[in-house]
Order: C-alpha cells, then structure tokens, then sequence
C-alpha cells in the first residue's frame, strides 16, 4: 500500500509538472454548438476563449450551423464569453483538458427582444432597460450599471431585477454586490420553485454564483453551488455534468466528482474521456477495482489515444500491486 501512496504522489507531481509547464498551450481541442430558444443555429457568434491562470486568449466565431472550434490549449478553467448584436452576452467557465478532444460544447443563446418583463412595469422603464441591455451589449457595463441599480430600487419585487443587477455587478468585477444581487433573486423565485421554469432559473444563478466564485479561485464554493444547481435542475446535456465534475474535481470532493462524471457517462456512454476520468478519480480514492475498470474501457473505446500508452503503463503498474 506504502508504493502506491508513493506512485500515486509521483504521478501528481508528473501531472502537474505537466499543467503549469504549458503557460496555457497544449493539445487540447473543444468543438461547440450555439443554437437560439428554438433549437436554430445561430451563426457569426463572437466566440472569446480565455485562461482563468495564463494570458492566454483566442478568439473566434461560429459558423453557418453554430459551430465553432478552438485548438492548441492546455489543460486548465478557461472563460468563454459568447456575443452578437440582439442577443445577451453569454459567459461561461469550463475545466478543459488538454489533451486533445474535450466532450462538446451546447450553448443556447437568448434574444433580447424575448425579454419579457411583468405588465406592471411602466412602457418607459421598459425603454430604459432594453436600453441598459444594448449598453451591456457594447461592453457599457458602467452606465448599465445605473440603470439596472434604478430598476432596482423601483420595482424591488421582480427577481430578474437583481439577476440582471447582479449579472452587471460581475462583470465589474464587483463580486459581493453581484453574489448579494443573485441571493436576493434567488429568495424571490424560491416563492415558486416547484414551477419547472423558475427550477431552470434557480439552477442558472446558483451556476452564475459558481462562476465568480470559480473567477476568485473560490474552488470550495464554486463547487457548492454547482451541486445545488445540478441538484435543483438535473441536466440533459453531459458537458455540464462533465465540467461539473471537473470544478468537483477540482475542489477536492472526489465522492461528488464520480457523481457528476457518471451523470455525464450516463448522458453520452459513447464519450471515452468520461471513463477515463472515472478511471483517475477512483484512482484518487484509492479504490483500484472500479478505477482498472474505467481506464481498460477507456482503452477499448479509444486505443489510439494521445494518453493511450501512458494509460496502459498506468493499468500495469496498478495490477503488479
């Protein structure tokens, strides 16, 4: 047991030797799809990928059918900021590998004009928020910022007020204001929580608390609110149970971490990174049996792997024990 302590400890120094030595460069590749509400590719989208660790930053934009590809990166959380002209600006954070092939990427981007706001909120202030959101849109956060703090004050009952506050707030970079703002959405939607909708809208902010606590190297916290996120809305689509357990990973919640990468492999079986990371994270426990389990499928569903070999030198390692 005292040489696999020792040969696990080794190869973790090897991993992260590996992470740190790349300033942001790799193998890796991420394919991704936007679509709109209705299921429609949405195309010429302004794509912009950046480290959370390194200046490392690469731009691009989606094609006819929504897709868009980035390669060249190391393993590591990257930003992903999704724009075009009469849609909200879309951020995300994603743990990506950097070996090759990342699982893909489902992005669903709303259209401003589909902004509903209650009927109690007069025609003038409904001017002046479409107007704060085309300010966001042009990367105006400051003066957008007066505006969604005026909408506030006024109609302090209506929960998007403070999602949309808050959203401004983050991108300031003013996190306690933003995290204050997302609370106090998420108290008025609890009101109706068991409305499928207002679930959705539930697990979205808990996710968007994630994402500034994941900004701030808050690993503990962004993890938290993933799980309450995954827990009230379940997803359908297996790269968010994947990245989920990335940040799970990340975090040191190795138990939750096999739960969300199940979840994805459950979603998509045909995916063999998610057997790999199977294999690592019960590798991690100390748990052999199911760890050989996942890294030989790993193996059979991808033999020509980039990490094929060091995978098989891994498997025979863990059996000589």
């Amino acid at each position: 047991m005292k040489k696999y302590f020792e040969f696990l400890v080794f190869f973790t120094i090897l991993f992260c030797i590996s992470i740190y030595g790349q300033e942001g460069r790799g193998n890796g590749r991420v394919v991704g799809y936007i679509i709109d509400e209705d299921g429609n590719p949405i195309p010429n989208v302004k794509i912009i990928m950046e480290s959370i660790k390194y200046e490392f930053k690469m731009e691009t934009m989606s094609d006819k059918k929504g897709k868009w590809v980035f390669m060249g990166f190391g393993k590591g959380i990257y930003r992903f900021t999704f724009s075009k002209q009469g849609y909200q600006t879309l951020v995300s954070e994603v743990f990506l590998s950097g070996i090759n092939r990342n699982p893909e990427q489902h992005i669903v981007m709303k259209k401003l004009s589909a902004i509903q706001l209650p009927e109690i909120i007069s025609p003038e202030d409904k001017k002046k928020v479409e107007k704060a959101f085309n300010l966001c849109e042009n990367g105006n956060y400051t003066k957008a910022l007066k505006i969604f703090e005026e909408f506030v004050n006024k109609y302090p009952s209506f929960p998007m007020a403070h999602y949309n506050l808050a959203i401004v707030y983050s991108k300031l970079k003013k996190y306690d204001s933003a995290i204050e703002e997302f609370k106090e959405a998420l108290k008025l939607l609890k009101e109706k929580e068991n409305d499928p909708k207002i679930k959705e809208k539930l697990a979205k902010i808990h996710i968007s608390i994630a994402e500034i606590y994941m900004d701030q190297e808050k690993y503990e916290e962004a993890a938290n609110n993933y799980k309450l996120a995954m827990e009230i809305n379940p997803p359908k689509d297996p790269a968010i149970a994947y990245n989920t357990a990335e940040i799970m990973f990340k975090a040191g919640k190795v138990d939750e971490a096999i739960k969300y990468y199940l979840l994805a492999l459950q979603l998509n079986p045909k995916e063999e990174i998610y057997y790999l990371k199977l294999g690592y994270a019960y590798l991690n426990k100390g748990d052999i049996p199911p760890a050989l389990e996942y890294l030989k499928k790993f193996l059979e569903l991808s033999p020509d792997h980039p990490q094929a070999e060091s995978v098989r030198k891994l498997i025979n390692s863990l059996e000589k024990k």
